[in-house]
């Protein structure tokens, strides 16, 4: 299986007049390798106002990840999306503000894993998640699914989607969770951070 790439904030909301952070790993089941420093990697916010923004790599902080910083003008739901070489897509959204919840939307990536809900996740509590591809939704492919705190060696859970390229999965443990679908050699990974 090919790496992939992933989004996990500094922590679990942001506030105006801030700076907001976000690191980008690749590896696979969020253990992260050292970036490679070669790779074309595009980075692009929607903010809660449907405009979008292109950002750069702020820094490497360390030998594990890319920093991601943005300076949010308005509380609400950021999107955040990151594709490198072309065939590895990443996203999260990033709450600025207490208490956010909202719909999951497509940005349109070629490929891409969308949450029905997006608030402040809990253990036990269930969430559909919905694979596009171009747009469309994706019956019949697996989704790996892990949390940061797993060490074991291979993905823990594997879900499959129903004709509406949907599937539904129930938070087993606390922590960020990374889910990740692969299709055709193209990989697209979500991020739930900090499901308590």
């Amino acid at each position: 299986m090919s790496s992939q790439i992933w989004l996990e904030p500094t922590h679990l909301h942001f506030h105006t007049g801030h700076e907001a952070q976000v690191k980008l790993y690749r590896g696979e089941q969020m253990f992260p390798q050292p970036p490679t420093g070669g790779e074309n990697i595009s980075v692009k916010l929607i903010c809660p106002n449907g405009s979008i923004e292109n950002l750069s790599i702020a820094d490497t902080k360390n030998d594990d990840y890319f920093l991601i910083t943005f300076s949010p003008a308005d509380e609400g739901l950021y999107t955040l999306t990151a594709r490198s070489d072309g065939d590895k897509y990443a996203k999260i959204v990033v709450p600025v503000g207490h208490h956010l919840h909202g719909t999951g939307k497509p940005t349109g990536e070629e490929l891409e894993i969308v949450s029905e809900t997006v608030q402040e996740f809990r253990l036990q509590d269930p969430i559909v998640l919905t694979v596009f591809n171009r747009g469309k939704p994706l019956s019949g492919v697996e989704i790996k699914a892990t949390y940061h705190l797993y060490d074991g060696g291979n993905y823990p859970y594997n879900l499959t989607t129903n004709g509406k390229g949907q599937a539904e999965f129930v938070f087993p443990e606390k922590g960020h969770w990374m889910f990740m679908v692969d299709n055709g050699g193209k990989t697209a990974t979500l991020v739930v951070p900090g499901v308590r």
